[in-house]
Order: structure tokens, then C-alpha cells, then sequence
């Protein structure tokens, strides 16, 4: 009886998936349409329109984005770059959320019909799983994004060593940009030559950088970002606001490192007091309280 009820329980989630889907799709079709007639090349040319049926994952995101304000999705495709997935869309990444929403719970409904649990204990398990699979896509994102960045921000005064020894040598900053984007690996490395795409594609030098600066938010990008516009703009030698650029960012690291270790002794407090020191315990307390408690008795 149980595996029948879980049968039909994936039969009709299934069913009503499929329903959704042929009822959203024509509404995801314009909307895409529309969101690729206004998202111009910078060749001046619309971006190819695809006949390609939407996925139910994007019928259910793009239903989900209609509801949702433009802010919203503004900060879901901020965190989404961020995070590298260039290929995601919004509506994809809230239907894939949506999804886990409804399939974790489902999943636990099925484990709490196949044992003999407390009515109440499965109340519980099934509300744990809806939070779990709406907010773990979210954490996952969150987490992904934040050590790219991460990554990014480390490896910017690499970087502008390489731009000013390009630069001293008799470079232009374009060249120097382009040897430097060969050389840097890792998530600063993609966003060096889609930067540089951007560029071939006909997008101005700043516009190209303040894309960057979107994509990847951090202090020593923004940093970066601003020492370039000023130089362009005022005419100063880019050679040497890249030097004094790099010993900021290496001031920086450094002083980012001196507060991690400063915060090393609080993080370690709660697994010393916790783990360690209970274990500690009972290994040093153990033989003496028996041998009291054989004593006594």
C-alpha cells in the first residue's frame, strides 16, 4: 500500500508538472522573445531567437519571475554572475528552486509513509524538507559566489604586476590586458577575456570594465576598475597608477590576513570548549571516577 501511494504521489507530481508546463509555455516563449529583441550584440545586431520549447524547470522560473519585482531578479542575475554561471537565466535558476521546494518534501513524505513515525514528528520532517529545498539552492549560490569572488580578489595584484611590467615595457594597456589575460588562470582569468570579447565585439574600454565590475564585485576589482576610468580620464601615466595600484591591493590583502588571524581565536572558542575539551575530560576523568565509584560501591 505504501509503495503504491508513492507511485502515485510521483505519477501526479509528474502530471502536474506537464500540466504546468504546456499551460506556461507560451507565456515563457514571449517573454523570452521579448527579452532577446530588447538584449542587443554590441555588433549592433538582435541576438538569434531560438523555437526551442521551453523546459518545464524554465515554464515553472519564468511563472515564478512574472510574480517577482525586477529588482528581484536584477539580484538573482547579479548573484548568478557572480557566481559564474553565465549560462543560468533567472527563471531558470528560480524554477530549479521551485523544484527542490516541492521534491524534498515529497521525498520526505515518502520516508515518514514508510516508517511508523509520530503524526506530529512528520509534520515536522515534511516542513524541514520544503525549508531545506528552497533555501539550499540559495545557500549553494550564496557560497559559490562568495569564494569566487574570493579568488578574484586574490588574484588582482598578480594581475597588475603583470599590467605594469607590460605597460614599462613599451605595451599599450590593451596589449598588456591581453598578455595578461593568457597568463591568469581561474574565475579572474574568465572574466579577463570575456572582458576582452566584450571589447572585440565593439564595447568601449570603460563599458568593458564597469561589465567586470558587475559581474565581480569586490574591493580590489572596484579599485581596479576605478584607477583605469581615472587614468583615461585625466591623462595620467597608466604604468605608474598601476604600481602605486598594486602596493594598495598588497596593503590590503595584508591587512585582510592580520584580521582573519585576529578572528581565528573567537571561531576556534566553540569547537575547543565544545569538542575538545569534553574529550579531554573524559579521557584525563574517566579512570579516576572509576576506580572511585568500585571504592564505594
Amino acid at each position: 500500500m505504501t509503495l503504491l501511494l508513492i507511485v502515485a504521489l510521483a505519477l501526479f507530481s509528474y502530471a502536474a508538472l506537464l500540466v504546468a508546463r504546456v499551460a506556461l509555455a507560451p507565456r515563457a516563449r514571449a517573454a523570452d522573445r521579448i527579452a532577446q529583441i530588447d538584449a542587443y550584440t554590441f555588433g549592433g545586431a538582435p541576438a538569434p531567437v531560438s523555437d526551442e520549447r521551453p523546459s518545464p524547470v524554465e515554464a515553472l522560473g519564468a511563472a515564478l519571475a512574472g510574480r517577482a519585482s525586477e529588482q528581484r531578479l536584477a539580484q538573482v542575475r547579479t548573484r548568478l554572475l557572480a557566481a559564474g554561471l553565465y549560462g543560468t537565466s533567472a527563471e531558470r535558476y528560480l524554477g530549479i528552486r521551485a523544484l527542490t521546494a516541492v521534491a524534498i518534501p515529497v521525498l520526505m513524505l515518502a520516508l515518514v509513509l514508510m516508517s511508523d513515525m509520530a503524526p506530529g514528528m512528520s509534520v515536522v520532517l515534511v516542513g524541514l524538507g520544503a525549508f531545506c529545498g528552497w533555501a539550499l539552492p540559495e545557500a549553494m549560490l550564496a557560497r559559490r559566489g562568495r569564494l569566487r569572488l574570493e579568488r578574484i580578489d586574490r588574484g588582482m595584484p598578480e594581475l597588475v604586476d603583470l599590467l605594469v611590467v607590460g605597460v614599462e615595457s613599451g605595451m599599450g594597456f590593451g596589449g598588456a590586458l591581453r598578455a595578461a589575460a593568457g597568463r591568469v588562470e581561474g574565475p579572474l582569468g574568465d572574466e579577463l577575456k570575456l572582458m576582452l570579447r566584450e571589447q572585440s565585439l565593439g564595447a568601449s574600454n570603460a563599458d568593458a570594465l564597469n561589465h567586470m565590475l558587475e559581474r565581480g564585485d569586490t574591493p580590489a576589482v572596484r579599485a581596479f576598475v576605478r584607477t583605469i576610468n581615472q587614468g583615461e580620464r585625466l591623462g595620467v601615466s597608466i604604468g605608474q597608477m598601476m604600481r602605486s595600484l598594486a602596493e594598495e591591493m598588497r596593503k590590503r590583502r595584508k591587512a585582510k590576513a592580520e584580521e582573519l588571524a585576529h578572528k581565528a581565536p573567537v571561531k576556534i572558542l566553540f569547537p575547543l570548549v565544545f569538542l575538545i575539551f569534553p574529550a579531554i575530560f573524559i579521557v584525563l576523568l574517566a579512570p579516576a571516577v572509576m576506580k572511585l565509584s568500585e571504592s564505594l560501591s
